[in-house]
């Protein structure tokens, strides 16, 4: 988005999920002030390390999947300190590196995406924003400087000198450009139980925003479209909507991608990690495993509250 959208997005938040404009404006001007030592750490043009691009509807499990994966294995991630450097991420990585170096990596604990702890995981939108979205639209392909962001994400692989992890809704939205300036990567596909994954995008209206009738996360292309439907038929033509787009980018490009159900990633997180680091090792880039993965997640389900009918209802409305 661009700042004005984000200003008003921030402004229409609940006090609990609102980001203070003050903080806001001191960190935009570090930024500017750091961005020019980036030039520092550029490095030879080359493949570079993998990247780990996770994926899929919000709500549906693509922050625990990369709190799992960081957790589990010797990757680089973007934290909530590297995060406040989206103009500098590589003067980020240094802090990080010099400030929270052993510490514990993540609780597996968020709220709607966001995470507390400083080393634990984070979006990193204000990184992408710029790159691939065009206000409150996705930006189009022929719009986005594609080697510029290559080139970016290269740095930070550097930086880092092991594959990184990115969970951002974004990616999956731009798949065809993003495999093309990365196609040593892996792509990770959530997908959850249509159902359940359209209630839990209601309840993150309610939590948000304390409005139902309040858009939330991913805008798919026509959204507009829907503006004036209910909020049951907004929610599940957006979740329906961006799973086709992903699906289909995943086929039409050829995209070796691999897909987590989010029921199977709660029932045998260690059965994910395995294959992760099975992708990686025949990638030619073997990581190290840190921690074991924890033996099940808690499978969350809304299907029992009184918006389970109209939900539903709005679903099938859309599949008949």
């Amino acid at each position: 988005m661009g700042h004005k959208e984000l200003e008003d997005e921030n402004l229409s938040r609940v006090d609990k999920f609102r980001k203070n404009e003050a903080e806001e404006d001191f960190l935009e001007g570090l930024n500017d002030y750091l961005a020019a030592r980036e030039k520092e750490f550029e490095r030879p043009e080359g493949p570079g390390y993998p990247n780990l691009f996770i994926f899929g509807p919000p709500r549906s499990g693509t922050t625990m999947l990369a709190q799992l994966l960081i957790h589990c294995l010797d990757v680089g991630y973007i934290d909530n300190l590297i995060a406040r450097f989206w103009k500098a991420p590589l003067q980020g990585i240094r802090l990080s590196r010099l400030l929270l170096s052993g510490r514990d990596r993540t609780s597996f604990e968020s709220e709607y995406g966001v995470t507390s702890r400083l080393n634990d995981s984070h979006e990193f939108g204000y990184f992408w924003g710029p790159y691939l979205n065009d206000g409150l639209h996705l930006k189009e392909y022929d719009r986005v400087p594609w080697d510029e962001l290559q080139y970016r994400l290269r740095q930070i692989a550097y930086a880092f000198e092991k594959p990184v992890v990115y969970k951002n809704v974004l990616v999956g939205m731009h798949l065809k450009g993003m495999f093309e300036i990365c196609r040593n990567s892996l792509f990770i596909r959530t997908e959850r139980d249509p159902l359940d994954n359209a209630l839990s995008v209601l309840k993150g209206r309610e939590e948000r925003f304390g409005d139902r009738n309040h858009w939330w996360s991913t805008r798919p292309p026509g959204y507009e479209k829907w503006l004036h439907l209910s909020y049951y038929e907004q929610i599940a033509r957006q979740v329906t909507r961006i799973n086709e787009l992903h699906k289909a980018a995943v086929t039409e490009n050829n995209i070796p991608a691999i897909t987590v159900h989010y029921s199977e990633l709660c029932e045998n997180p260690g059965k994910i990690v395995s294959v992760v680091e099975e992708r990686l090792k025949l990638a030619g880039f073997p990581v190290k495993p840190l921690n074991p993965p924890p033996p099940r997640f808690k499978y969350s389900t809304y299907t029992a509250g009184m918006d389970y009918r109209p939900m539903k209802e709005a679903l099938e409305k859309i599949s008949g």
